[in-house]
């Protein structure tokens, strides 16, 4: 009684030790199927954080031009009011000359 007992204690035990055993296998990094490893897990998160700062860069650079092309049309805003200033002196200064010519 006491023997058989112990033989199904040990064959309870080799059941549980191929369970875990085959449990290892479906869980390790090397296996082709099962779980995603937390190696190809921390691979995705770096491919996704590279991606990120790709587009970042990319929106960095374009609001750079923007606030570069708005720069420049703001200089040329202020050239032309300057030009347009020099202007307005000249034609008053032809209204003097042909009031002077009078």
């Amino acid at each position: 009684m006491a023997l058989d007992l112990l033989f199904s204690a040990f064959v309870l035990f080799l059941m549980g030790l191929a369970i875990f055993a085959i449990a290892t296998f479906f869980l390790s990094k090397n296996a082709k199927f099962g779980f995603d490893s937390t190696n190809s897990r921390i691979n995705e998160a770096g491919y996704y954080l590279n991606e990120f700062r790709k587009q970042s860069n990319v929106l960095k650079k374009k609001a750079a031009e923007k606030l570069n092309a708005a720069q420049a049309e703001k200089e040329i805003a202020w050239y032309a009011k300057e030009l347009g200033v020099h202007e307005e002196e000249k034609k008053e200064k032809e209204k003097v000359k042909a009031i002077a010519r009078r």
